[in-house]
């Protein structure tokens, strides 16, 4: 009957054992796999992108309102249209998209400087433009 029993324990149970000690094993491997991962990328192009223009005097300073102020890097400064222009061509060869509202400083009829929307530096139509 020994040798019955050793077969059993052999052919039968310790199979079983294996089998279950892998499943959980692999079982406890796979929980990361319910952890969601979230494309950090997407968020941090949107925190970083500058979404103010403000024109004053022919000077250009774009400004992200997400982040704080740092002398030369928010506001970025421009000395013309063209040279925003050139900042705007790079952001579209990487594949940026920044909407960003455009503002003129103008004088009104008190006298007062006051900022004024326009659709775009290049579309001086008054408003803010649909995105």
């Amino acid at each position: 009957m020994d040798v019955y029993m050793n077969i059993l324990v052999f052919s039968i149970i310790i199979p079983i054992i294996i089998v279950y000690l892998l499943i959980i094993l692999f079982k406890k491997g796979s929980d990361t796999d319910d952890i969601e991962y979230t494309d950090i990328s997407k968020t941090n192009t949107i925190q970083m992108c500058p979404d103010l223009l403000i024109d004053s005097g022919g000077t250009f300073y774009l400004y992200n309102s997400k982040m704080p102020e740092i002398p030369s890097l928010n506001p970025m400064i421009f000395s013309s249209l063209d040279e925003y222009t050139l900042y705007t061509k790079w952001q579209d060869n990487y594949g940026i998209k920044c909407p960003v509202v455009y503002l003129k400083e103008i004088v009104n009829a008190q006298g007062i400087y006051v900022y004024k929307p326009f659709k775009s530096p290049y579309d001086m139509s008054e408003g803010v433009p649909d995105y």
